[in-house]
């Protein structure tokens, strides 16, 4: 007789072992389970009775907010982002600006001074 090895990857939540396949490693699986597990034992922590099925809701309901909360928080921080580019986008195009400004200048003051200056002593010396 030929055995069939499992598929899945055994993981324990809340006492209950629980065999799961998924896209995710097995590692990475574990430390979902030790997630999940975690946040239904401190739920039992705080709720008055130990109804698993309770548990699990409100645990779930945890891990919704603390999901939805990332999303905002890194919703918040694009929007900042994109601000920050924009600002810097602005800002080098204003330096691109100065730059022409400043070399158009520098060239016109380089036309007005003579191309050769004599030292202060020979110029001393003629009178």
């Amino acid at each position: 007789m030929e055995i069939i090895p499992e598929a899945g990857t055994l993981v324990r939540i809340c006492g209950d072992e629980y065999r799961m396949t998924s896209d995710l490693s097995a590692a990475d699986l574990r430390r979902v389970a030790l997630y999940v597990d975690q946040k239904m034992r401190e739920t039992a922590d705080q709720a008055d009775y130990a109804n698993k099925t309770h548990l699990a809701v409100l645990a779930a309901m945890e891990i919704a907010s603390e999901l939805f909360r990332s999303q905002r928080e890194k919703g918040q921080m694009i929007e900042k982002a994109c601000e920050n580019i924009d600002l810097l986008r602005h800002l080098v195009e204003e330096r691109s600006a100065l730059v022409s400004l400043t070399s158009d200048w520098t060239q016109r003051q380089a036309s007005l001074v003579p191309k050769k200056r004599q030292p202060l002593l020979q110029q001393l010396k003629r009178f």
